[in-house]
């Protein structure tokens, strides 16, 4: 159940190889236009006993609300010196990243930060 990343950058690669993006568009497709969300419902019992190996990454996304130096990107590293303060063991395995939300050229989706 969990430690999926390695899962999930191989099939974020299979797809960007066939062309395929994460942007999902669906507004503009629906007749009349409405706006899209996500939702995860989280079992808190089960993800607090599975902490801390729980969390593979902390990213920020690669947008100009999260652009380097701001509030949204020093938040996260805040976030993340927090984590790796209550588990040091996690320090060199719990890493920071950009998430390229297009891809940007085929770099892939993640930029290592830290």
């Amino acid at each position: 159940m969990f430690g999926r990343l390695e899962e999930m950058l191989q099939a974020y690669a299979d797809n960007a190889a066939r062309g395929r993006t994460f942007n999902l568009n669906m507004a503009s497709s629906c007749d009349p236009p409405r706006k899209q969300y996500n939702e995860l419902v989280l079992d808190a019992a089960a993800w607090e006993a599975s902490m801390p190996a729980l969390v593979e990454a902390f990213f920020v996304p690669d947008s100009e609300m999260c652009a380097p130096g701001s509030t949204c990107e020093r938040k996260v590293r805040g976030a993340r010196a927090q984590f790796v303060a209550a588990h040091p063991e996690r320090w060199n395995d719990t890493p920071l990243l950009r998430l390229r939300l297009n891809g940007r050229g085929g770099l892939g989706p993640f930029e290592m930060l830290e």
